[in-house]
């Protein structure tokens, strides 16, 4: 039986290495073959190498790992020609089309020439899975980042659209990946996106984002979309499932394109969520109970590495300061405000805690080589004596 609504899981993931095969699958591509919903016999899996030139050994490999896995293997070709008569009644009787990496905008524009665009959107429709790996990810997007023209990454502007987001793969393993996409994005070369780092994929129902899936178990959810609503009950609820306190950060601004409310978070998750928005929500009471929504702010950090830099005339700013600064307002965090969803110090306390921050960089600037004055034997003290204190005595 087919899925039960046009289903589309995107991935950066889905095959590895295989134990006793070149190519192994893996738990990614058989939640896609649970999606088709297929019982009572070998799921059907059509395999497309195009975006690799439909080289015959990894066509080769890929359907030795298929069979090993159980499925009903073929594979749609278009290199030298098409190898099947109807490609558009070939995937009608899949349960599961699997698209290779590679080139994405040669595996487009091979697609369109021979009609497997429009073959892959009835089938879509119909409720066959698509699913596939990075190019197999893009594709079916308004487009992506690709290397597909050189080892400088650009964009790619035409993918088949059924989704109508961009989208980024290899987000975190790959360095040029993520600033690409978010700077793609911001200048309006391609609308908002979903990314997903190696080994995680992204479930759409028909054109909407239901929930992030991944071979690992993700703690956190970080959203900057700007796409009001993206964190769904369904994601929240799933998170809640594997994480005994899950972090939801929705920090798209304004108020509106927050992925989710604290509220819908807190309810979503019975009170399990650790929340934080880009902007600061009010307190929400939820069964008795009151939780304190964060704000995800750089003013945690950056006040503070300004302060222990002018403070010890540090010769630069590194990496590692950011890195300390970070674990020093995380460890300014309570269990009482954690137990309230909380995820940051109280904004009311926020000088005490810059002071605690900045202590802690400066201890480390110290360590490292990197200041210009003299130790000083009280770190806090050193810190506070060089907070400006906006206090003016009466004249006369």
């Amino acid at each position: 039986m087919p899925a039960d609504a046009p289903t589309i899981l995107a991935t950066s993931g889905g095959i590895g290495a295989g134990r006793r095969t070149r190519f192994g699958f893996t738990a990614l591509t058989d939640f896609a073959v649970e999606l088709s919903g297929v019982t009572g016999r070998a799921p059907r899996k059509c395999l497309l190498a195009t975006a690799m030139g439909d080289d015959k050994a990894v066509l080769h490999y890929l359907t030795e790992a298929a069979q090993s896995r159980g499925f009903v293997a073929s594979h749609v070709s278009v290199f030298p020609m098409p190898n099947v008569d109807d490609i558009a009644a070939h995937l009608l009787e899949q349960d599961v089309v699997w698209v290779f990496g590679g080139s994405v905008a040669g595996l487009l524009a091979m697609w369109r020439l021979h009609g497997v665009d429009l073959a892959l959107r009835d089938a879509w429709q119909a409720g066959v899975v698509l699913t596939g790996i990075s190019a197999g990810s893009i594709c079916w997007h308004a487009g992506g980042t690709t290397d597909s023209f050189g080892p400088q990454l650009r964009p790619v502007t035409n993918g088949l659209g059924f989704l109508p987001y961009a989208n980024g793969v290899h987000y975190d393993s790959e360095a040029e990946r993520r600033p690409l996409l978010h700077s793609l994005v911001r200048d309006g070369v391609l609308p908002a996106a979903y990314a997903t780092d190696d080994g995680a994929g992204l479930l759409y129902r028909g054109t909407d984002f239901v929930e992030a899936v991944t071979s690992i178990r993700p703690t956190t959810i970080i959203g900057v979309s700007t796409i009001g609503g993206a964190f769904t009950q369904q994601v929240v609820e799933a998170m809640s499932e594997i994480n005994e306190r899950p972090v939801i950060l929705a920090l798209s601004n304004p108020t509106d394109h927050a992925e989710c409310t604290p509220e819908q978070a807190y309810s979503w998750s019975k009170g399990k969520a650790i929340y934080a928005a880009g902007v600061q929500f009010p307190p929400v009471h939820l069964d008795g109970q009151t939780f304190l929504p964060g704000q995800a702010n750089n003013f945690y950090i950056f006040p503070a590495i300004g302060m222990a830099v002018y403070a010890t005339h540090a010769k630069r700013v590194t990496d590692d300061m950011f890195i300390e600064a970070a674990s020093a307002v995380a460890d300014q965090v309570p269990d009482t405000l954690l137990k309230q969803g909380c995820l940051y110090p109280l904004q009311a306390n926020i000088l005490e805690t810059e002071i605690n921050t900045a202590a802690r960089i400066a201890k480390l600037v110290f360590d490292s080589g990197l200041a210009r004055v003299d130790r000083p034997a009280d770190m806090e003290a050193f810190i506070r004596s060089h907070v400006y204190k906006p206090d003016y005595h009466k004249l006369g």
